[in-house]
């Protein structure tokens, strides 16, 4: 969302041996990822996480499990004018339903490309 606005909204899927943990972590850096490219020059982007989970590894350490995801989002807020924010789910938060939705939608897909195609470390 910019000022109010929804952008754009996107689902994909995840290896089928991954966890909801390692969904969360990939669509918060995939989510991230297009905001970095659809955000104006230099905007303040808030990254908005209903995993607190997540949200620790985003802001420490990455675990082994979606390491990649987690690493992407580091480098990312080192580049740009990144915060991160607990969006506590089911509690009326404008997107965070939509959000669900979406992940719902993606975890009914087909097959993953890319690195979302891998298997997770938890899911080995």
């Amino acid at each position: 969302m910019v000022n109010g606005t929804q952008i754009d909204t996107g689902a994909g899927a995840i290896n089928s041996r991954s966890h909801v943990f390692d969904a969360e972590a990939i669509g918060a850096w995939r989510g991230l990822e297009w905001a970095i490219v659809v955000a104006p020059p230099r905007s303040k982007i808030w990254l908005c996480i209903d995993s607190t989970s997540v949200i620790w590894c985003i802001r420490g350490n990455a675990s082994n499990s979606s390491q990649w995801a987690f690493l992407a989002c580091h480098r990312a807020m080192e580049q740009h004018n990144i915060s991160l924010r607990w969006a506590p789910g089911h509690t009326g938060i404008e997107g965070n339903e939509a959000a669900d939705t979406l992940a719902g939608e993606g975890a009914l897909r087909g097959s993953a490309i890319g690195m979302e195609a891998e298997p997770m470390i938890s899911g080995i």
